[in-house]
């Protein structure tokens, strides 16, 4: 017979969330009561509100359902006498559960899907298609401009001590084209020591975020620059391409003439996790902000 305090952090989890939920819920009930004046001032007040309210009893709905994976698993692993891995469960479950956070700010993501953008790296075609695009949306069909790119990959990190030490907070890692015919990319020399980054995350997994996010500047609002989160698991850390216009031109095709010699930027943040209390409130600050950028953010 399985123990069931196999799972005593999982457990606890699903508790608070439960009382999470309940406390959000009376809050709503308190505010439609005693603010229930201002809310029918104008339409679109109330329906915020509500959508907002709905938004995170879906997030708590998520995490919980998710938890619930783990505690299950935990179970399968004792009967089977196999190792609990975090690595069983599902991208997918992660992914979603990131969806809901962000839709809490009036976020709409968007799973990647389409034709891929084909980049030549190194003499090699490679394609890229985000996981999930975040449009600024427009009523003009096909005019969508996009916001931000995410990518899940839940074996990035390469240790799970993800504590970023205040002056590595920022970082910058370098990407050079070296065709100005078509869209071709490779590594300047590694620097002789090497960013912290490097030390957090897989340099392949971040070589081929940054190639997505090359491929996806001529779509971004902040044109010819791109900003990106990479997600693993409940932890994410944001990244900004940084180009000149020179060199965007040059990889339009506009400008003839090698690109060999010049170079982009990447600035990495430090790496918050979405289930903790004070890297939340920081997020959520981001994610409004960015729901700002929206041209018609309640009209979709």
């Amino acid at each position: 017979m399985c123990d069931i305090t196999v799972r005593p952090e999982e457990e606890k989890g699903i508790e608070i969330l439960k009382d999470t939920k309940k406390n959000v819920r009376l809050f709503a009930n308190k505010i439609r009561c005693e603010q229930s004046e201002y809310l029918d001032e104008e339409p679109l007040n109330r329906e915020l509100f509500e959508r907002w309210y709905c938004k995170v009893v879906d997030f708590l709905d998520q995490a919980v359902q998710l938890l619930n994976l783990l505690i299950n698993e935990a179970f399968d692993d004792i009967e089977n006498k196999k190792q609990t891995s975090l690595l069983h469960i599902k991208e997918a479950s992660f992914t979603y559960l990131f969806m809901k956070f962000t839709e809490i700010c009036f976020l709409s993501p968007e799973i990647g899907e389409g034709d891929k953008t084909n980049l030549w790296i190194r003499n090699k075609k490679v394609g890229c298609l985000p996981d999930v695009h975040y449009w600024q949306q427009s009523s003009i069909p096909n005019r969508n401009v996009l916001m931000m790119l995410a990518e899940f990959k839940s074996t990035a990190l390469k240790t799970s001590e993800d504590t970023v030490e205040s002056e590595e907070f920022s970082s910058t890692e370098d990407i050079s084209t070296t065709d100005s015919t078509s869209t071709s990319t490779s590594y300047h020399k590694k620097p002789e020591k090497s960013p912290w980054i490097h030390s957090k995350i897989h340099p392949d997994v971040l070589a081929q975020f940054g190639h997505e996010m090359l491929a996806e500047c001529h779509n971004s609002i902040f044109v010819p620059e791109t900003l990106g989160i990479m997600c693993m698991k409940t932890k994410i850390i944001f990244s900004y391409l940084q180009l000149s216009n020179k060199h965007y031109r040059d990889l339009k095709g506009y400008e003839p003439g090698a690109v060999e010699n010049m170079c982009s930027h990447i600035q990495y943040t430090q790496i918050f996790d979405i289930m903790e209390a004070e890297d939340r409130n920081q997020l959520l600050d981001v994610f409004f902000w960015l729901d700002k950028k929206e041209i018609e953010p309640f009209t979709r």
